[in-house]
């Protein structure tokens, strides 16, 4: 049993026994909040300051794809850390010298290796399949005819399924 002068000494001292069960009550309430509350999405999406995006009522949720930026100034592609530019545009346009019809040989060079590497990885990991999706950030003064040698160079490199990033009328 125990020495009960000893007892009442621990107690005088300030020695006590914590009792963590209402903490623990507490924490559980505050990370059931934190899960309800909390808005999942595949990616991020973020365009660089030089683009300017449509405006759209829109609220679907990004998923997560290859990027491609296309600004007044250039075609990039999104890379780890940062956009690389891949062709370079005059007011929007693809110079002639720089496509054959409505391909862009650089891009579908780009594209193809990116696809390629998403088919192999797919390949030898869990996910079934190659998607090809592809998430367009298009400043909304670029003209008609890029966007149409921009989707019809992704599409011969196996990117089939384009979605536009566009601002929502609160962004």
């Amino acid at each position: 049993m125990g020495n009960p002068r000893l007892k009442k000494k621990r107690r005088a001292a300030g020695v006590g026994r914590l009792n963590i069960t209402s903490m623990m009550d507490m924490m559980t309430i505050i990370l059931f909040f934190l899960l309800k509350s909390y808005s999942v999405s595949e990616a991020v999406l973020t365009p660089p300051k030089d683009v300017t995006l449509p405006e759209s009522t829109s609220r679907l949720d990004a998923q997560k794809a290859e990027v491609l930026v296309v600004s007044r100034d250039s075609l990039m592609l999104d890379s780890t850390g940062g956009n690389a530019s891949v062709v370079p545009l005059k007011d929007g346009l693809v110079s002639p010298a720089q496509k054959k019809g409505l391909l862009i040989p650089q891009l579908y060079k780009e594209l193809r290796a990116r696809a390629e590497l998403s088919q192999f990885i797919t390949e030898h990991s869990a996910r079934s399949t190659f998607e090809g999706k592809i998430i367009l950030h298009m400043d909304k003064d670029v003209p008609f005819a890029t966007l149409r040698e921009v989707m019809f160079t992704a599409g011969q490199a196996d990117f089939q399924e384009f979605n536009f990033t566009v601002l929502g009328p609160s962004d």
